[in-house]
């Protein structure tokens, strides 16, 4: 029996002793979610024999990219890589520019950024951050661009949302500082556990990217692990009595495993997780990691081996972590799949009767503001006139030559660049969910021939639930109801930055 073909899916990220390495651990996070769909490549200018065995341990493919890379070099080896077709392609690092990913976009390439900060503009056709507490507004984006904020899309690998029974080792401690700690915080906080005569058992993790030599008292009942497998980190983190920890994706992946936890801040791109963290109760506020003593350090400690406290902190972390994170994540990257495999143009004249069939079907009408049926003549006439105006742009899309869908922009009359987006579906192809595919690849479209800022408005039926949720799932906001022929619609609204 033959084997499906995989498609590609490029990561591009960087990691190593400067840098650290939460970009390529969440990138490999997100490749393990996936790659049962999709053939996986690096791409890195991380040269470290470590890191490029890491992604190797996977069997993932790694292409290696010279030191000073360029946009133009870095097209060109994801192009020669994907046979010269458009590709998906995942972002995570903040070297990224919205110039950089306006290359990607233009070159046909579907793009995912991964983001925590929230600042810079976005051309990518999702973002994605897994911190809680970000919302919509935060984010200047394209108009193609859809938003995935939030824990629900934490990039947790699979070992770490096993649900296993494990026999925790009360009183012991887990101490990790990331995959390279820079400042060597590691050091700082055995020091501080020497001070307080910390006396239970700790397991000390250090990460591939770890270049200290480090000095531990002979006072200690110490285990340490260098370059632990997920694995291996899961289990102790399952045996662990409280651990302390980053407040980043590893923080995560421990309350995906339900330990107890507190958390600081050891970089400021973890402020945001940090806060959303110790707000929820999902993590003891350790503050910034470098600033701790040893008198803080010890009342932490006790406070997070109180049994109730222990059981308050268990229920925030199932409350937020249930472990859906890949099926969520899975469903996006089908449809940017679906939305690679349509085609685009402008409608012509020779579509006027396509669009007079679909005009007129029954479900078109029964979801129009105007639903009585449409004259030839008069749609002979408005669509002549439609295609004559500067103000509005109708967009056929089509899969495989056949026509799926069609997406048209009207002008506002009263308000400067803003438009009235609407769209339907060829009847045949209804309940293939290819609506969202057929709005999205117009919004990128038009995005990118429209100059200067573009704000986007759309009606959408109460009770016509399938558009409803198309429109919140491209990230369009609502901005209340409003009634129109003893019909009740729900207004949408989103703002493009800028041009691409």
């Amino acid at each position: 029996m033959l084997s499906r073909k995989k498609h590609k899916l490029f990561f591009r990220a960087d990691g190593g002793p400067t840098v650290g390495m939460g970009h390529i651990m969440r990138c490999l996070a997100l490749a393990e979610m996936l790659q049962e769909e999709y053939e996986i490549f690096f791409v890195t200018r991380s040269t470290e024999a470590s890191i490029q065995g890491l992604i190797k341990a996977h069997d993932f493919n790694c292409i290696e990219l010279s030191p000073g890379s360029k946009i133009i070099e870095e097209l060109e080896v994801i192009a020669e890589s994907s046979n010269f077709s458009s590709c998906l392609i995942v972002l995570d690092g903040y070297h990224f520019t919205a110039e950089y990913e306006k290359a990607l976009v233009k070159a046909g390439h579907k793009v995912l950024s991964i983001d925590d900060l929230h600042q810079r503009p976005f051309f990518a056709d999702v973002v994605l951050n897994h911190a809680g507490g970000v919302d919509a507004q935060s984010y200047k984006t394209s108009l193609h661009t859809r938003l995935c904020l939030g824990p629900q899309y934490a990039l947790v690998r699979e070992v770490f949302r096993q649900k296993r029974l494990q026999e925790r080792q009360k009183g012991s401690l887990l101490l990790a500082m990331g995959g390279a700690d820079p400042n060597n915080i590691t050091q700082h906080l055995l020091n501080l556990l020497q001070a307080i005569k910390f006396q239970e058992p700790i397991v000390l993790i250090l990460g591939a990217a770890f270049r200290h030599e480090l000095k531990v008292s002979e006072s200690f009942r110490v285990k340490v692990l260098r370059n632990a497998t997920p694995a291996e980190l899961a289990e102790q983190y399952r045996k662990a009595g409280v651990a302390l920890l980053p407040s980043s994706t590893m923080a995560y992946e421990a309350c995906a495993t339900r330990v107890t936890l507190i958390c600081g801040v050891i970089a400021d791109n973890q402020q945001l997780l940090h806060r959303f963290l110790s707000s929820n109760q999902l993590a003891l506020d350790a503050g910034a990691w470098e600033e701790m003593n040893a008198e803080k350090l010890k009342a932490l400690i006790q406070q997070a081996l109180q049994p109730s406290f222990q059981e308050e902190q268990l229920k925030a972390q199932e409350a937020f972590f249930d472990n859906q994170q890949k099926e969520r994540i899975l469903k996006i990257f089908k449809k940017l799949q679906k939305e690679k495999e349509l085609q685009i143009r402008k409608a012509a004249p020779e579509d006027c009767e396509l669009y007079f069939r679909w005009a007129n079907d029954a479900e078109t009408r029964k979801q129009a503001i105007h639903p009585e049926p449409i004259p030839w003549e008069k749609h002979v006439s408005w669509f002549n006139r439609k295609l004559a105006q500067e103000d509005s742009t109708l967009y056929l899309l089509e899969k495989e030559g056949k026509a799926v869908g069609q997406v048209r922009f009207d002008a506002d009359p009263e308000e400067r660049n803003t438009f009235i987006i609407s769209y339907s579906m060829a009847p045949e192809v209804r309940g293939q969910g290819l609506g969202e595919a057929v709005l999205q690849n117009a919004l990128r479209v038009f995005q990118q021939e429209r100059k200067g800022e573009v704000i986007l408005h759309a009606l959408v039926k109460e009770r016509n639930l399938a558009s409803v949720r198309i429109f919140e799932n491209l990230s369009f906001t609502s901005v209340g109801k409003t009634e129109l022929k003893k019909e009740v619609y729900w207004k949408f609204r989103k703002k493009a930055y800028e041009r691409i």
